[in-house]
């Protein structure tokens, strides 16, 4: 311990120490004030606000994109579009569909063709457009004979974990992708085989509409993608034709009304102000 006398000493010398505080760098923060060149004066002149610029955006020209051009073909297989999720609804329903002809039914697919004037066609995003359904699951081994054989086996086997299997590739998302995109392609191809140049302002008001394809057996090799493109090939020309009965269904007012509600018209609000916008049903009749 320090003497009386010193420690004294020390107290006195402390307390008529005057502490100089040491100055802290300057450290810029998010919440630090931002240096602009604009000179508003505020409260008597504001920035734009960013809501006031869809006034710019209506005023730009817009172009109307190739898949949503009455009067042309799909300028690339991508222009070929889908239909609206909530419109699987309505598909599901019989008394909606069981008017509309059947195009091909074969080892692949089967193909339906809603035409223009049908009440799912406001609900499509492009001209043409498509849809897909493997409500049937596929065959197992992507065949249909051994599809049957294999489900009729009732041997000693029949409790093996392999008899629990998904076994039909259409249950794979990615041979599904894979199967839409050669149908996709032949789809477009014999959209411009068929319809004549010189004829496309009349002739594509018949194959206006909505495909929608059933999967079967997804194509294995070059000459079974060709047999696809040969089933494709016969639909287009079924309803070129001209002998192809298209009936549309009665859909009462209120049903109608129900669909067009049910439709998503925006996937993010505001879309609307967005350059280069252009409406997601460009075909919903109002």
């Amino acid at each position: 311990m320090l003497p009386a006398s010193l420690s004294r000493i020390v107290r006195l010398n402390i307390s008529n120490t005057k502490i100089k505080p040491i100055p802290l760098p300057v450290v810029e923060t998010k919440t630090s004030p931002i240096k602009s060149n604009l000179n508003f004066k505020f409260p008597f002149e504001l920035p734009p606000s960013v809501l006031s610029n869809h006034k710019y955006y209506y005023n730009i020209p817009k172009t109307v994109p190739v898949s949503a051009r009455e009067d042309e073909l799909p300028a690339l297989p991508t222009d070929i579009k889908g239909i609206d999720s909530s419109a699987y609804r309505f598909l599901n329903r019989k008394k909606n569909t069981k008017t509309v002809p059947t195009l091909v039914s074969g080892k692949y697919f089967q193909l339906k063709f809603y035409p223009d004037d049908h009440l799912l066609c406001i609900a499509r995003k492009s001209n043409i457009a498509y849809t897909f359904t493997n409500s049937s699951g596929g065959f197992v081994f992507n065949n249909a004979q051994l599809s049957e054989q294999f489900k009729s086996y009732n041997g000693k086997y029949k409790r093996h974990l392999f008899f629990n299997k998904v076994l039909s590739p259409l249950n794979s998302a990615v041979k599904r992708v894979l199967f839409r995109r050669i149908v996709k392609r032949g789809l477009f191809n014999s959209l411009h085989k068929y319809v004549q140049p010189e004829n496309v302002e009349s002739e594509i008001s018949k194959v206006r509409g909505v495909y929608q394809f059933r999967l079967f057996v997804i194509p294995k090799n070059e000459q079974e993608k060709q047999e696809v493109q040969s089933a494709i090939d016969n639909a287009i020309e079924k309803i070129l034709s001209g002998k192809l009965k298209l009936e549309t269904p009665q859909v009462s007012p209120r049903e109608k009304e129900e669909f067009r509600k049910s439709l998503r018209l925006y996937k993010s609000p505001g879309e609307k102000n967005v350059r280069g916008y252009s409406p997601k049903f460009p075909f919903l009749r109002k």
